[in-house]
Order: C-alpha cells, then structure tokens, then sequence
C-alpha cells in the first residue's frame, strides 16, 4: 500500500499492562513467635516449660489464622515453631514420666521395706 507524501503512515499504537499486584500479604506475628519460641526452646529454655507451651499454642493460633485468611503468611514458621514445642514438651512429658515411675517405684520399694 502506497501512502501520498504529505501524510504519514498510520502507526498501530502500544499498550503496555500494568501487572496486578493484588493486596500486600502480611506475615502473621503469631507465627513469628511460636517460631522464635520454638527455636529459644529448643536451644535451652525447654529447662522452663512455659515456652514450649507458648510455642505450641501460638503455632495453632496462627496455623488456624493462616488457614482462615489467604492474604496472611507465615504458615511455615508456625509449622516450625508448633514441631519444636512439641519436641520440647514430649521431652517433658518423658522426663516427667521417667522421674514419676522412678517415684512410684521408690515409695512402693520403701513400704515394702518396713
């Protein structure tokens, strides 16, 4: 196709598309938590068994708030922090139960003794 001189060809234009960002996710403070819990837990504080405890607690917390609300993160530090509470708190619960029957077997050797 020829075009006269005085005008100019016709040009198709450009569209550039913005990408959608959608809404800026959160990270749940809960899940940071249990995580940093967890992790203060499994390094020494499982000595004391409130953190355990915490790190448990506030892992299901926020694993249920994750679950609920698809714009929060931090679905896997809650994840972390609810496996190292329990490791921590299973550690208590044989301890307990260890020093418990060695109590139970005492007191019963000790009766038995008399």
């Amino acid at each position: 196709m020829q075009t006269p001189e005085h005008t100019t060809p016709i040009v198709p234009a450009v569209h550039y598309q913005i990408p959608y960002q959608g809404q800026p996710r959160t990270t749940s403070g809960l899940a940071v938590a249990s995580m940093i819990i967890g992790i203060l837990s499994v390094l020494g504080a499982w000595v004391f068994l409130i953190p355990p405890l915490l790190a448990v607690i506030f892992g299901h917390l926020s694993l249920g708030w994750c679950n609920k609300n698809p714009q929060l993160d931090g679905k896997g530090m809650a994840i972390a922090g609810l496996v190292m509470g329990w490791l921590c708190l299973t550690g208590w619960i044989l301890f307990i139960l260890f020093f418990g029957g060695l109590a139970i077997i005492g007191a019963f050797g000790a009766a038995a003794g008399r």
